[in-house]
């Protein structure tokens, strides 16, 4: 009632002559509040107006029990609109409802992620390579492929605030999408091996110089495995022959008969020759006579240059024993058949040569060179060469190598023997070993040449016990390899793919391909791919234990850092050198979800793998997927503007060289953004901002990333002469110099699906609606209900007051 008291005394604010009526009323008031009227005083005051001014009041106080209820209902929704939306993003266990979505994007109802692979085709290679035409391309693809990830070894720490884990990554083909052949389009290009190998060396001739010690490590190599072996069977027939004319001549009196008899099928040899014991067919320990007659026996002693019996030293002679002894069929065959023996009987003889290698043989070869193993006998032949009595082993033995070390020096310097090589094979190991001193260790060998240049004898003494003369003659030996190996090795590799220029199929570009010159330097490490496909967890694993984890903030403390990454595959921040000038702090979400109630005005941060660093996105414009408003974000402009921290000095460019080793330039496809100068150096490059940008369509409510397209191209940049890594001085002179010679570029994009865009509508705008039709409705018919009853009592006011005028007070009730 007091509420219509005060809506009466405002009405009656209308007339200043009520003035003395209003003392009246405030004194009848008074008088009710005392008791004095026992509530009837506004009854008997307004008479038949009473209902209506009644019904006013409970209007008026429904329209405002109506707003209060509607704006109550609006902050109250709202509030349980962002706790649920807190609670879908914050993924804090892998009890999560959310868990599985969050996990992994492989499920039936996941948005699937597309990446379109387009490659730059050279079609005018031989030219380019001749400095005859500027560079052609044609844009073929899209090679399309769906990126599947899984979040694998999930810890959740921090009371649920941070999430460690490690990312397994893996590319599916789509044929069915795809414009193009994977397996069979032939695409040429720019060798990221050869520009790997180039960067590495400096320059075409560096890179021979730097190979050279791995020629000589491979002869070395086969030294060590083959030309002990060969010595010592080398030297067998002149031993053993020794034994057979020393017994027979000064025991048997050249009794053949009796001497063979006992040599080949004797149990028992005569106890008083102890010549015997290492020399009887039967002496290797076996119990049963080889059955050889006297008429095989002399053919086998038979001395005669054409056969490979045991009297022969010759070379195919040599060969035929040592396969034969390791079971070789077709030298055994040919060893049975040449000299009349059975294949049981040769395998008596093999057993017994053995034997008597082992136990004559060997040990006199090692006395004679003052060796106890095949592996200082090989060191001594390359240090020296008088193993073989100067004669090179290229020519005397079955190897496939050059001149050895000493034997090289010798004919070189014919006049000059202090540039003779005539080392031990203790010296000569020390020299070679793989150490760090050892001369082929790429640094090592460098450090060598440059003592050699500034004559610096103190230090080639000091570190290698070389004289000057003695160091000039091996670095001019590695250099004498160079040329007469090295190059035209390197050089024939290039016919097959493994040049500067080659062609390969788009599969083996992405994932993976053999390459002949990497096979030829580095064989264990011969594979080139621009892609890591982890089709296997154990390929995940693996690359995990090579990186490291990452940790991402859940949003559990501080729902505005959801998805935000904390420390990227092991750093918290890149270290300054091994990636950018100074140390640069990892930043930035992963790109799939921001923290909820995104606004225009807000910059977005995400850390991009590809470039190793975070990019910033501003708001460009208001846009709708399957009828959910988003947010377009793409990338601030300035961060691709050239940057000291970044080593980038072109604009639209991010210079990656540091980072990969090999003068990589990414950018947006056809160069977009960049200057116009990189593209008129090419054929066939074209950009188009509605095609080849990057943009990222946030829904502003909950943060998410319901649609995208990441775009980045991959640049090989061959720089200009004298500048760079890049010195192509022996086989590539005339390629264009200052030139970014586009490979190819990904398109990563996805977008919501019908279902999801669904549960989407259904789970939020429904819920919104409802929020804001009870918030409308609520002000809507309150304020309807507060005006009415507002006007209603003023009316009854109004009326009231010209009856009171009219008949002078308000004694008169009707």
């Amino acid at each position: 009632m007091l509420l219509c008291v005060l809506i009466v005394q405002c009405c009656g604010a209308f007339s200043v002559a009520a003035e003395t009526r209003a003392g009246t009323l405030i004194t009848n008031i008074a008088k009710a509040q005392e008791g004095k009227e026992e509530g009837m005083w506004l009854k008997d005051r307004f008479g038949k107006y009473y209902p209506g001014l009644i019904a006013g009041a409970v209007a008026v106080f429904l329209g405002v029990l109506l707003i209060i209820a509607g704006v109550v209902s609006f902050y109250v929704i709202k509030a349980q609109i962002k706790n649920a939306i807190e609670d879908y993003v914050v993924v804090d266990s892998v009890d999560h409802d959310n868990y599985e979505d969050w996990e992994n994007n492989t499920g039936e109802d996941s948005a699937p992620l597309y990446v379109d692979f387009y490659f730059f085709n050279l079609t005018n290679g031989d030219e380019v390579l001749a400095g005859t035409q500027t560079p052609k391309y044609d844009t073929v693809g899209p090679y399309v492929h769906r990126k599947l990830f899984t979040k694998i070894n999930v810890t959740f720490t921090d009371g649920g605030n941070l999430a460690e884990l490690g990312w397994w990554t893996y590319y599916v083909p789509q044929p069915d999408l795809s414009n193009a052949s994977l397996t069979t389009d032939l695409i040429t290009n720019l060798n990221q091996a050869y520009i790997f190998l180039i960067t590495q060396a400096g320059s075409e001739s560096n890179l021979i110089s730097a190979a050279t010690p791995s020629f000589i490590s491979k002869i070395l190599t086969e030294l060590q495995t083959s030309f002990g072996p060969q010595v010592i069977e080398r030297s067998f027939p002149t031993i053993a022959k020794n034994y057979h004319d020393n017994l027979l001549t000064n025991f048997y009196n050249d009794n053949t008969t009796e001497f063979y008899e006992i040599w080949a099928n004797s149990l028992v040899v005569p106890p008083d020759n102890p010549t015997w014991q290492s020399f009887s067919v039967l002496s290797n320990g076996r119990a049963t006579p080889s059955n050889l007659n006297e008429s095989q026996c002399a053919y086998l002693w038979l001395e005669h240059p054409d056969l490979p019996n045991l009297a022969n030293n010759n070379t195919i002679s040599t060969y035929l024993w040592l396969t034969a002894s390791v079971g070789n069929q077709t030298s055994k065959d040919t060893l049975s058949q040449l000299l009349s023996v059975s294949l049981a009987q040769l395998d008596i003889l093999l057993l017994w040569r053995y034997s008597f290698n082992t136990r004559v043989t060997q040990p006199s070869v090692f006395g004679a060179f003052g060796v106890t193993s095949n592996s200082e006998l090989a060191w001594l032949q390359f240090g020296s060469g008088n193993v073989t009595s100067y004669v090179s082993i290229q020519s005397s033995f079955s190897l496939p190598v050059i001149p050895e070390l000493g034997i090289w020096s010798r004919d070189v310097y014919t006049n000059d023997s202090a540039n003779y090589i005539d080392f031990n094979a203790t010296f000569t190991a020390f020299l070679f070993a793989d150490n760090s001193t050892g001369l082929l260790q790429l640094l090592n060998f460098g450090s060598f040449v440059s003592y050699i240049q500034t004559s610096n004898a103190e230090k080639l003494d000091e570190i290698w016990h070389l004289t000057l003369p003695q160091a000039i003659a091996i670095a001019s030996y590695f250099r004498y390899i160079g040329a007469g190996l090295v190059t035209p090795t390197i050089a024939s590799t290039f016919a097959v793919g493994g040049g500067l220029m080659t062609t390969r199929t788009a599969e083996q570009w992405l994932w993976g391909a053999k390459d002949p010159l990497l096979n030829l330097l580095y064989p264990a490490n011969d594979v080139v791919a621009y892609y890591t496909n982890q089709t296997t967890l154990e390929d995940a694993d693996q690359y995990l234990e090579e990186t490291g984890y990452s940790i991402l903030y859940t949003g559990r403390g501080d729902v505005n850092n959801v998805a935000t990454y904390k420390q990227w595959e092991g750093k918290q921040y890149l270290p300054a050198g091994k990636y950018w000038r100074d140390n640069v702090t990892v930043t930035g979400t992963s790109g799939t979800q921001f923290g909820p109630g995104v606004t225009k005005d807000e910059q977005l941060t995400v850390w991009v793998d590809e470039i190793v660093r975070g990019l910033h996105f501003n708001y460009q414009e208001e846009v709708s997927e399957k009828g959910i408003d988003l947010l377009r974000y793409i990338i601030k402009e300035e961060d691709f503007n050239p940057s000291e921290l970044y080593f980038s000095q072109e604009k639209g460019f991010a210079n990656m060289s540091n980072v990969y080793n090999i003068p990589v330039m990414m950018s947006k496809p056809n160069f977009l953004d960049c200057e116009v100068k990189w593209q008129e150096k090419l054929e066939g490059v074209t950009p188009d901002s509605t095609r080849d940008d990057t943009f990222i369509d946030v829904e502003p409510i909950t943060g998410k990333v319901l649609s995208g397209i990441k775009q980045l191209q991959v640049g090989i940049y061959v720089q200009a002469e004298g500048e760079g890594p890049l010195d192509f001085d022996v086989w590539n002179k005339a390629i264009g110099r200052d030139v970014i010679y586009p490979v190819f570029y990904a398109k990563e994009h996805s977008v919501i699906t019908d279902k999801l865009a669904d549960d989407f509508k259904s789970g939020v705008y429904k819920v919104i609606f409802v929020r804001n039709l009870l918030f409308w409705l609520g002000l809507g018919i309150g304020f309807a209900l507060l005006i009415i009853g507002v006007l209603v009592i003023a009316v009854l006011a109004f009326k009231n007051k010209k009856r009171y005028e009219t008949y002078g007070g308000y004694e008169t009730v009707e």
